[in-house]
Protein backbone atom coordinates (compact mmCIF):
# COMPACT_ATOMS: atom_id res chain seq x y z
CA UNK A 1 0.00 0.00 0.00
CA UNK A 2 2.99 2.60 0.87
CA UNK A 3 4.54 1.49 -2.38
CA UNK A 4 1.71 2.21 -4.38
CA UNK A 5 0.77 5.73 -2.43
CA UNK A 6 4.72 6.58 -3.32
CA UNK A 7 4.29 5.65 -6.86
CA UNK A 8 1.07 7.82 -7.27
CA UNK A 9 3.34 11.02 -5.68
CA UNK A 10 5.84 10.12 -8.02
CA UNK A 11 3.07 10.40 -11.29
CA UNK A 12 1.80 13.39 -9.52
CA UNK A 13 5.39 15.07 -9.28
CA UNK A 14 6.27 14.35 -12.19
CA UNK A 15 3.14 15.52 -14.23
CA UNK A 16 3.50 19.16 -12.72
CA UNK A 17 7.24 19.12 -13.49
CA UNK A 18 6.00 18.02 -17.29
CA UNK A 19 3.38 21.03 -16.95
CA UNK A 20 5.49 23.79 -16.18
CA UNK A 21 8.38 22.47 -18.47
CA UNK A 22 6.08 22.67 -21.19
CA UNK A 23 5.29 26.79 -20.49
CA UNK A 24 8.93 27.47 -20.31
CA UNK A 25 10.65 25.52 -23.11
CA UNK A 26 10.19 24.44 -26.62
CA UNK A 27 9.21 22.47 -28.12
CA UNK A 28 5.96 20.99 -26.69
CA UNK A 29 7.01 18.02 -24.19
CA UNK A 30 3.75 16.41 -24.89
CA UNK A 31 4.71 15.13 -28.11
CA UNK A 32 7.50 13.03 -27.53
CA UNK A 33 6.80 10.72 -24.72
CA UNK A 34 4.92 9.93 -21.07
CA UNK A 35 7.93 9.96 -18.82
CA UNK A 36 9.89 13.39 -18.32
CA UNK A 37 13.27 11.46 -18.71
CA UNK A 38 12.41 9.36 -22.09
CA UNK A 39 10.77 13.07 -23.73
CA UNK A 40 13.94 15.14 -23.01
CA UNK A 41 16.29 12.29 -23.87
CA UNK A 42 14.66 11.76 -27.26
CA UNK A 43 14.53 15.83 -28.01
CA UNK A 44 18.21 15.78 -27.09
CA UNK A 45 19.00 12.47 -29.49
CA UNK A 46 16.83 14.25 -32.21
CA UNK A 47 18.74 17.51 -32.40
CA UNK A 48 22.26 15.11 -32.22
CA UNK A 49 20.72 13.40 -35.62
CA UNK A 50 20.08 16.54 -36.98
CA UNK A 51 23.51 17.87 -36.38
CA UNK A 52 25.16 14.58 -37.84
CA UNK A 53 23.08 14.62 -40.91
CA UNK A 54 23.55 18.66 -41.47
CA UNK A 55 27.00 18.12 -41.11
CA UNK A 56 26.88 15.47 -43.41
CA UNK A 57 25.00 17.64 -46.05
CA UNK A 58 27.93 20.19 -45.92
CA UNK A 59 30.43 17.62 -46.40
CA UNK A 60 29.07 15.90 -49.57
CA UNK A 61 27.89 18.97 -51.27
CA UNK A 62 31.59 20.03 -51.57
CA UNK A 63 32.57 16.34 -52.97
CA UNK A 64 34.65 15.90 -49.23
CA UNK A 65 35.98 12.87 -48.38
CA UNK A 66 35.94 13.19 -44.03
CA UNK A 67 38.71 12.24 -41.93
CA UNK A 68 38.19 10.58 -38.61
CA UNK A 69 38.13 13.10 -35.64
CA UNK A 70 38.91 11.64 -31.89
CA UNK A 71 35.71 10.26 -30.18
CA UNK A 72 35.80 12.79 -27.74
CA UNK A 73 35.83 15.78 -29.74
CA UNK A 74 33.09 13.60 -31.39
CA UNK A 75 31.72 13.09 -28.08
CA UNK A 76 31.66 16.22 -26.55
CA UNK A 77 30.08 18.44 -29.74
CA UNK A 78 27.07 16.24 -29.96
CA UNK A 79 26.51 16.38 -26.22
CA UNK A 80 26.50 20.03 -26.18
CA UNK A 81 24.12 20.17 -29.13
CA UNK A 82 22.03 18.35 -28.43
CA UNK A 83 20.66 20.80 -25.52
CA UNK A 84 19.88 23.55 -28.49
CA UNK A 85 16.99 24.64 -29.79
CA UNK A 86 17.64 27.85 -31.67
CA UNK A 87 17.96 26.83 -35.35
CA UNK A 88 21.17 29.21 -36.29
CA UNK A 89 22.79 28.01 -33.20
CA UNK A 90 21.90 24.41 -34.41
CA UNK A 91 23.64 25.41 -37.93
CA UNK A 92 26.94 26.20 -35.91
CA UNK A 93 27.14 22.90 -34.24
CA UNK A 94 26.41 21.37 -37.62
CA UNK A 95 29.35 23.42 -39.37
CA UNK A 96 31.95 22.71 -36.65
CA UNK A 97 31.32 19.52 -36.69
CA UNK A 98 31.91 19.51 -40.75
CA UNK A 99 35.14 21.88 -40.51
CA UNK A 100 36.64 19.47 -37.72
CA UNK A 101 36.10 16.36 -40.16
CA UNK A 102 37.46 18.60 -43.27
CA UNK A 103 41.11 17.64 -44.21
CA UNK A 104 41.69 20.80 -45.46
CA UNK A 105 40.62 22.54 -42.36
CA UNK A 106 40.49 20.08 -39.38
CA UNK A 107 44.23 20.58 -38.28
CA UNK A 108 43.14 24.06 -37.23
CA UNK A 109 39.65 22.84 -35.32
CA UNK A 110 40.71 24.16 -31.99
CA UNK A 111 38.81 21.89 -28.83
CA UNK A 112 38.16 25.35 -27.44
CA UNK A 113 35.56 26.18 -29.99
CA UNK A 114 33.40 23.26 -28.35
CA UNK A 115 33.16 24.79 -25.00
CA UNK A 116 33.46 28.37 -26.72
CA UNK A 117 30.55 27.98 -28.82
CA UNK A 118 28.71 26.16 -26.47
CA UNK A 119 29.34 29.64 -23.97
CA UNK A 120 27.62 32.02 -26.02
CA UNK A 121 24.26 32.88 -26.63
CA UNK A 122 22.02 32.86 -30.09
CA UNK A 123 22.55 36.87 -29.85
CA UNK A 124 26.01 37.01 -29.32
CA UNK A 125 26.46 34.82 -31.71
CA UNK A 126 24.69 36.91 -34.41
CA UNK A 127 27.04 39.92 -32.94
CA UNK A 128 30.32 38.27 -33.94
CA UNK A 129 28.67 37.06 -37.02
CA UNK A 130 28.30 41.07 -37.98
CA UNK A 131 32.08 41.48 -36.74
CA UNK A 132 33.41 38.87 -39.20
CA UNK A 133 31.26 40.10 -42.01
CA UNK A 134 32.70 44.02 -41.69
CA UNK A 135 36.04 42.09 -41.40
CA UNK A 136 35.15 40.54 -44.56
CA UNK A 137 33.75 42.94 -46.62
CA UNK A 138 36.60 45.42 -45.62
CA UNK A 139 39.13 42.50 -46.98
CA UNK A 140 37.54 41.88 -50.30
CA UNK A 141 36.86 45.75 -50.77
CA UNK A 142 41.06 46.54 -49.98
CA UNK A 143 41.88 43.47 -51.76
CA UNK A 144 44.29 41.99 -48.97
CA UNK A 145 45.40 38.54 -48.15
CA UNK A 146 43.96 36.70 -45.38
CA UNK A 147 46.03 36.88 -42.66
CA UNK A 148 45.78 37.88 -38.43
CA UNK A 149 47.38 40.58 -38.87
CA UNK A 150 44.75 41.91 -40.75
CA UNK A 151 42.41 41.42 -37.96
CA UNK A 152 44.35 43.20 -35.37
CA UNK A 153 44.22 46.03 -37.91
CA UNK A 154 40.18 46.28 -38.09
CA UNK A 155 38.65 47.99 -35.36
CA UNK A 156 34.84 48.66 -34.19
CA UNK A 157 34.24 52.41 -33.09
CA UNK A 158 31.40 53.28 -30.21
CA UNK A 159 29.29 53.53 -33.82
CA UNK A 160 29.39 49.62 -34.49
CA UNK A 161 27.47 49.48 -31.16
CA UNK A 162 24.93 51.87 -31.46
CA UNK A 163 24.13 49.79 -34.55
CA UNK A 164 24.12 46.38 -32.91
CA UNK A 165 21.77 48.23 -30.43
CA UNK A 166 19.60 49.29 -33.27
CA UNK A 167 19.97 46.28 -35.44
CA UNK A 168 19.00 44.14 -32.71
CA UNK A 169 16.63 46.20 -30.61
CA UNK A 170 18.58 45.90 -27.48
CA UNK A 171 19.54 48.43 -24.88
CA UNK A 172 23.14 50.11 -24.13
CA UNK A 173 23.58 47.85 -20.95
CA UNK A 174 22.63 45.09 -22.89
CA UNK A 175 25.71 45.19 -25.39
CA UNK A 176 28.04 46.02 -23.19
CA UNK A 177 27.30 42.97 -20.95
CA UNK A 178 27.45 41.05 -24.76
CA UNK A 179 31.22 42.47 -25.26
CA UNK A 180 32.31 41.53 -21.57
CA UNK A 181 31.19 37.71 -21.89
CA UNK A 182 33.26 37.87 -25.65
CA UNK A 183 35.73 39.47 -23.81
CA UNK A 184 35.90 37.27 -20.95
CA UNK A 185 36.17 34.04 -23.63
CA UNK A 186 39.18 35.97 -25.29
CA UNK A 187 37.01 36.57 -28.55
CA UNK A 188 37.28 40.22 -28.40
CA UNK A 189 40.79 42.34 -27.23
CA UNK A 190 40.70 43.85 -23.89
CA UNK A 191 38.94 47.36 -23.84
CA UNK A 192 40.29 50.25 -22.89
CA UNK A 193 38.54 52.30 -20.25
CA UNK A 194 38.92 55.61 -19.39
CA UNK A 195 37.56 57.27 -15.98
CA UNK A 196 36.66 60.79 -17.45
CA UNK A 197 34.76 58.78 -20.25
CA UNK A 198 30.86 57.79 -19.67
CA UNK A 199 30.04 53.79 -19.37
CA UNK A 200 29.13 54.39 -22.94
CA UNK A 201 32.21 54.69 -24.15
CA UNK A 202 33.88 51.91 -22.28
CA UNK A 203 33.90 50.07 -25.29
CA UNK A 204 34.47 53.38 -27.33
CA UNK A 205 36.76 50.82 -29.58
CA UNK A 206 36.82 46.76 -30.36
CA UNK A 207 38.76 44.21 -32.02
CA UNK A 208 38.22 40.59 -32.69
CA UNK A 209 41.15 38.71 -31.47
CA UNK A 210 43.03 36.37 -33.69
CA UNK A 211 40.82 33.57 -31.96
CA UNK A 212 37.55 35.00 -31.99
CA UNK A 213 37.92 35.52 -35.96
CA UNK A 214 38.96 31.83 -36.50
CA UNK A 215 36.13 30.81 -33.92
CA UNK A 216 34.01 32.41 -36.23
CA UNK A 217 35.15 31.09 -39.27
CA UNK A 218 35.17 27.64 -38.65
CA UNK A 219 31.33 27.98 -36.74
CA UNK A 220 30.48 28.93 -40.61
CA UNK A 221 31.08 26.15 -43.42
CA UNK A 222 31.47 27.75 -46.74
Amino acid sequence: MTEEITTEVSKQLINKASEFLEKIVNPPLKELGELLADKVKFWRFKNQINTIIKAENFISQKGIQPKKIRLKTLFQLLEYSSWEEDPDMQTKWASLLANAVNPEYSYYINSSYIEILNQISPLEAKVLDLMFQECEDFRLSEKLELSQDLVIRISFHSGFMRRVCKDFNISLEQIIIIFDNLHRLNLLQAPTFSANKPESCYYDLIQLTPLGYEFIKYCKFQ
